[in-house]
């Protein structure tokens, strides 16, 4: 399945452009993020890290890069149920955010595959987490993720999760 407007709303709001590198909010330390999200190294082996800069070009490159060669087939290869296309953007999302190693051991993919699409949906909040401290950002991120996945409308759920988590 191919990833549709849900994933670009939800990741793009949460993820933003930054054309300098940044440390990880959580630690201030690695992982650095450049563009939209992304860590590690890019499509061009060089190290993401303190003085990378992109242009608007490369970080939209590498984002559309990382989802259509990692985390869309992370959620293709490991998902076993159908799914609309707002379930599948939002499984897209959350790998993106959380990697596809965390993905793929995840509480939420297991209930997914065993047929409890609700079950699922409900283990996204859960993810709010990141260097032991609960972020404001994850906890709207996760409320989009599951109304999203739930078949609410991204930009309304954006609104609520603002709201609910100021």
């Amino acid at each position: 399945m191919n990833t549709g407007p849900d994933l670009e709303t939800v990741g793009h709001y949460y993820e933003h452009l930054e054309n300098d590198a940044y440390p990880d909010p959580a630690t201030g330390a690695d992982p650095w993020t450049c563009g939209i999200g992304c860590t590690g190294v890019d499509s061009e082996g060089q190290v993401i890290g303190p003085g990378t800069h992109w242009d608007d070009a490369k970080a939209l490159r590498e984002y559309a890069y990382r989802v259509n060669t990692e985390f869309g087939p992370a959620v293709n290869d490991n998902v076993h149920v159908e799914l609309t296309q707002k379930e599948y953007d939002m499984l897209v999302d959350f790998a993106f955010n959380v990697g596809v190693g965390n993905f793929k051991s995840s509480t939420l993919l297991k209930k997914l595959n065993a047929g409890d699409k609700t079950g699922a949906a409900d283990e996204f909040p859960k993810w709010v987490k990141a260097a032991g401290k609960t972020m404001k950002g994850l906890q709207r991120r996760r409320y989009v993720n599951r109304a999203v996945f739930l078949g609410g409308d991204a930009t309304e759920a954006i609104r609520e999760a603002n709201r609910f988590f100021p």
